[in-house]
């Protein structure tokens, strides 16, 4: 975050059609790429649909790194989270966490159920009386791992 309140994502793709303006370097050169992307004067409620990332380390034994994508619905009260491979974006797992509850913050937490795979932890406010619940998620298989 710069003075001005301006956000700035960084980050590397490999893909050969990542959306640019004015690049430094316009096409691929090499295996994977760097970018800085600036986020500003985005609406509360665009701010709000973005999705929340989480690194989830390499879950599949493979070399590669994967990442946990949520995207919130308040309309329809559902946090759908998405495990993808890092660097081709293949979908891995899909699961929906309980309803009815706002995102407030997201944790990645070590293995629990000692399958080699990091969990999800979602803690949310839940609309109806504004009690708090943490939810955890295995990342491999989506199995909910706490009540």
């Amino acid at each position: 975050m710069d003075s001005a309140g301006n956000a700035y994502l960084t980050g590397y793709t490999a893909s050969t059609d990542f959306p640019i303006r004015q690049p430094r370097q316009p096409d691929l050169n090499g295996v994977a790429d760097a970018f800085v992307t600036k986020i500003a004067d985005l609406p509360t409620a665009t701010l709000a649909a973005l999705p929340w990332l989480a690194a989830l380390g390499d879950l599949t034994g493979d070399g590669t790194q994967h990442l946990a994508v949520l995207f919130a619905d308040a309309a329809a009260g559902t946090v759908t989270a998405q495990i993808k491979q890092a660097t081709t974006g293949t979908l891995i797992q899909t699961f929906v966490f309980d309803q009815g509850y706002a995102p407030l913050d997201l944790a990645v937490v070590p293995d629990q159920n000692g399958n080699g795979a990091a969990e999800l932890a979602l803690l949310g406010r839940q609309a109806a009386n504004g009690s708090v619940q943490v939810e955890m998620r295995d990342t491999r298989t989506g199995e909910r791992l706490s009540p």
